[in-house]
């Protein structure tokens, strides 16, 4: 799941022409698997410390080693990273590695190369969706220009049938994720990472929001197996301006015309009771993939977090009844069924 939050819609355009780079720094090890000293020891060929290039820039590294196949059996699920100026960094897996710089503004640039541990692409079994998403629609710098903040919540995770030493392991792995990206959530939030317990997650999510942002005119969840159009997203809410109660997504009932029902099937993870709830149709909701809220309704869920229920596992559904107390009614926004952007019926 990713949430993020719209703190401003500013747009700025630039590009590069200039680039030089440094060797690794030896004493900087903040992401560097066991054992530290490889990455220490590997070299930036290309470019030239101290050489002007030009955009798009290749990184050649040389990293010493005994033979390739113990190299690549003791790292070959690595990830190769590159970190410019402590601050922009892309990995990619060891096997594959093409180091390339396309978009960074003219200036005079540091980089660090390190080796990751292969534990990341584990955590949480969504490692490698978070990384596609900062190196693509998420890219830092990009949404920066937006006034777009990026966030990935993960909750505590929870661990079935691992043994200690790699829960060890995966924890040390999601610590270093955090302190490398400053974009992950994990025990910050009082909630337990699983599918049954997604609203409360979105509740957690929302009371974190609605505190440490609560200036925004906009939040968004979205899952991170999804292509978000953020620029398209900025324009079209830069455009609208601030508003109150508003809820909006792509909703099925009004998509397809057709209610929705609720699925009584026990064996599905889906599944509601009639005990849980009655009625014979669902309310019309945002679906879970990606929905939007501006901030009045974030702080009502955020402020009554203790006292709403949740309707099973279905947090897309949950935010629709939770709503209706402020007769906040889910929109349908074209944008978000792949045609057109943010247009409400």
């Amino acid at each position: 799941m990713v949430l993020f939050t719209a703190l401003a819609l500013l747009l700025l355009v630039s590009h590069a022409l200039e680039s030089s780079s440094a060797d690794a720094d030896a004493n900087d090890t903040r992401g560097t698997p066991e054992p530290a000293n490889l990455s220490s020891r590997i070299r930036i060929l290309f470019p030239i410390n101290d050489s002007v290039n030009a955009l798009p820039l290749r990184f050649n590294c040389e990293i010493p080693v005994t033979t390739n196949s113990d190299f690549m059996r003791a790292h070959g699920d690595d990830l190769f990273c590159i970190e410019v100026n402590r601050s922009w960094r892309q990995c990619e897996p060891v096997a594959t590695s093409r180091p390339l710089l396309r978009d960074l503004p003219a200036g005079n640039y540091s980089a660090t190369v390190y080796l990751a541990s292969s534990d990341l692409t584990s955590v949480l079994h969504n490692f490698a969706a978070r990384q596609a998403i900062r190196s693509t629609w998420g890219l830092e710098r990009a949404l920066d220009r937006l006034g777009i903040k990026l966030l990935f919540v993960g909750c505590t995770p929870v661990f079935h049938n691992t043994d200690a030493d790699k829960r060890e392991a995966l924890e040390r792995a999601i610590e270093r994720e955090k302190r490398e990206f400053r974009d992950l959530f994990t025990h910050e939030l009082a909630c337990t990472d699983s599918y049954a317990t997604l609203p409360d997650k979105v509740k957690q999510f929302f009371h974190y929001a609605a505190t440490a942002h609560a200036t925004i005119p906009y939040v968004m969840v979205a899952d991170d197996d999804i292509y978000l159009q953020v620029a398209e997203l900025a324009r079209a809410l830069r455009e609208h301006g601030p508003r109150s109660r508003f809820y909006a997504g792509q909703v099925w009932t009004k998509q397809f015309l057709a209610h929705m029902l609720p699925n009584r099937d026990p064996d599905s993870k889906n599944f509601v009771s009639e005990g849980q709830y009655p009625m014979r149709f669902l309310p019309p909701f945002a679906f879970g993939p990606h929905f939007l809220l501006s901030m009045d309704c974030v702080e009502y869920i955020a402020e009554n977090r203790d006292v709403l229920g949740n309707l099973s596992s279905l947090d897309d559904v949950s935010v629709a009844l939770w709503l209706l107390a402020l007769q906040s009614n889910a929109s349908m926004c074209r944008g978000f069924d792949h045609a057109s952007w943010l247009r409400g019926d």
